[in-house]
């Protein structure tokens, strides 16, 4: 009784994760509500983040980017990538290589939803950019790369899908299977859980 209840639990589990990354993904994707474009002259770097595992394995790191309209006197917060940014803008000077370095940013803003990233951005933002207005706020942010995370999310599950269908069928025939394919099994399994941390990151 006591196993079946556990795999049930295991199964409720997978599945509610599951759902929350289809719908988190769906509702990315399908959100135009909070789609905003902007002009910007400049940018440069205001933080990041490294994430990891108990202190020990470096899974990735989040940069946040301020990008600014001189002229206006407004300045968002932005969450790319190093080569996005370094394909948009002077890495020495910080200006946007556009014509007339006028840039049109132009992505989904969410806020940003650890409270100490948040809060660091906002203390950062009002400390170094004071002669900015912040339009959007110093807590929330352009997510450049947010149709790549959806997609992600929706190939996380469909591998996940196939993982367990391929676990259930290797289980069954453990004592037939030849080690390659459990090994095969195994950096599959471990390519999810690395997509995992990607996606939720």
């Amino acid at each position: 009784m006591k196993e079946i209840l556990k795999k049930v639990l295991i199964a409720l589990f997978i599945g509610a994760g599951m759902i929350y990354l289809i719908a988190s993904a769906i509702s990315d994707l399908s959100n135009t509500d909070d789609r905003r474009t902007v002009h910007i002259n400049a940018a440069t770097e205001i933080l990041n983040v490294e994430h990891s595992i108990n202190g020990l394995i470096p899974i990735g790191t989040d940069h946040y980017y301020i990008g600014m309209d001189i002229l206006g006197e407004k300045a968002y917060i932005i969450h790319a990538s190093p080569g996005w940014y370094s394909s948009n803008f002077d890495t020495e000077s910080g200006w946007a290589l556009a014509p007339e370095r006028d840039m049109e940013l132009s992505s989904l803003v969410k806020p940003v939803s650890d409270y100490k990233v948040s809060s660091e951005l906002t203390s950062r933002a009002k400390e170094h950019f004071s002669i900015f207005s912040f339009p959007l706020g110093a807590a929330a942010c352009f997510e450049i790369d947010f149709q790549f995370v959806a997609v992600m999310k929706l190939v996380l599950v469909l591998l996940t899908a196939v993982l367990a269908a391929a676990g259930w069928w290797i289980i069954r025939n453990k004592d037939s299977i030849p080690r390659f394919i459990a090994i095969i099994y195994a950096v599959l399994l471990f390519g999810a859980a690395a997509l995992l941390v990607f996606v939720l990151r």
